[in-house]
């Protein structure tokens, strides 16, 4: 009753005779870039009589359940509660030994009892699992279960997501990550790092990227190449709809501003020129006031917070276009209250917006001055 049609504008298709029965079910975090484009997917389904169960946290609750989903929790990775910090933490040890992205492995360990147990009771029983591939408990619950995982890449391919040498190795073999291997392949019989990094617990089944062939970027790294070279991928292109609600910024709390699209729209019949900046969801919560560390290394940002990278984008924005008559700026600053603290007042060409509703606002757009995230680069 399921099948994958990679020349079809959904990647995920129902056979019309047995649609209501199926049942897809998916698994994702919490953030911006890897909702976004699951959900028309959500919606999709659901029109064609699917039964779809969403597993995420419960900040994203009303948007899964806007798809037409019904939601259930599943606890975000990103950082260690009590509980385990306690269990597999040793004393003294210091805070980025037990960060993200060490903190999925451990969670796994944690969720799977309770994950196994809710699917195996839900009638009708999963079809296949839809999941994100930073979560290695979602593809071993679809293993066990014996239904297919297809893991939903919301980036250009696994080539985006390599790293240095030295830095997947040094993750991997953090102990809290060892510890929490050796539990699951115990537990389940399934080693998630035979064909698999942290990041990366793609599918032997099938794994879908929300890009086109042109700029797919496959397996690059020496390992990338070892662990899932082999496995099956489909570009199915960029899934988008503008009438399915969708997450401006997964950890705004405010409503979003008004746009005023009469300002904007003045100036593009005036014939100015309309440049959107945005950097995005990670930098402005998660790494606000973190280093970037050994993610950031290549790029020479392993230093800088999160808060430091978006002001010296934003001040060389304001220096640079600032006042330029032909010119209209929008920018998009994050939900963080300090983020225009110490950098001089915004020039008047620029509308600055805590969020955007981008996918509406970028066909308006000459040009996007972007970081290059999974969101931005989606849409």
């Amino acid at each position: 009753s399921f099948e994958i049609n990679p020349r079809s504008s959904h990647p995920l298709r129902t056979h019309s005779a047995t649609s209501a029965m199926a049942h897809i079910v998916f698994m994702n975090i919490a953030a911006t870039g890897h909702m976004n484009p699951t959900l028309p997917l959500v919606a999709e389904l659901r029109s064609k009589g699917c039964k779809v169960t969403y597993f995420v946290a419960d900040t994203m609750r009303s948007i899964v359940e806007a798809a037409g989903a019904e939601w259930r929790p599943l606890a975000q990775p990103m950082e260690l509660d009590e509980e385990l910090k306690a269990k597999y933490v040793a004393e003294g040890a210091s805070a980025d030994e037990y960060c993200f992205p060490m903190t999925v492995m451990p969670w796994a360990v944690k969720l799977l009892p309770g994950l196994l147990a809710e699917l195996k009771e839900m009638r009708p029983a999963p079809s296949a699992v839809v999941y994100d591939p930073f979560l290695p408990h979602a593809l071993v619950a679809a293993r066990k279960l014996g239904v297919p995982a297809v893991a939903m890449l919301t980036m250009a391919g696994p080539g985006v997501l390599s790293k240095p040498a030295a830095v997947a190795e040094a993750w991997e073999n953090n102990p809290i990550v060892q510890l929490a291997r050796k539990e699951i392949e115990e537990l389940y019989q399934e080693d998630v790092f035979k064909h698999g990094s942290l990041l990366e617990f793609y599918s032997p089944d099938q794994n879908i990227a929300t890009t086109i062939e042109s700029i797919f970027c496959g397996p690059q790294t020496e390992i990338q190449v070892k662990r899932f070279g082999q496995f099956p991928w489909r570009c199915v292109g960029p899934i988008v709809d503008a009438s399915v609600k969708r997450v401006a910024h997964a950890t705004a709390t405010k409503p979003a501003e008004a746009m005023p699209w009469d300002v904007i729209d003045e100036a593009l019949n005036a014939g100015k020129r309309l440049l959107y900046v945005s950097l995005g969801t990670v930098a402005n919560s998660h790494f606000w006031d973190k280093q970037f560390g050994k993610q950031g290394a290549e790029n020479g940002i392993a230093e800088c917070t999160g808060k430091e990278f978006i002001q010296h984008v934003f001040r060389t924005a304001f220096e640079a276009l600032g006042d330029e008559e032909g010119t209209l700026v929008v920018m998009a600053t994050g939900p963080e209250a300090s983020v225009l603290d110490d950098l001089p007042p915004a020039p008047s060409n620029f509308l600055l917006r805590s969020t955007v509703p981008q996918i509406e606002l970028l066909p308006r757009c000459h040009a996007f001055v972007t970081h290059g995230g999974a969101n931005s680069v989606h849409e």
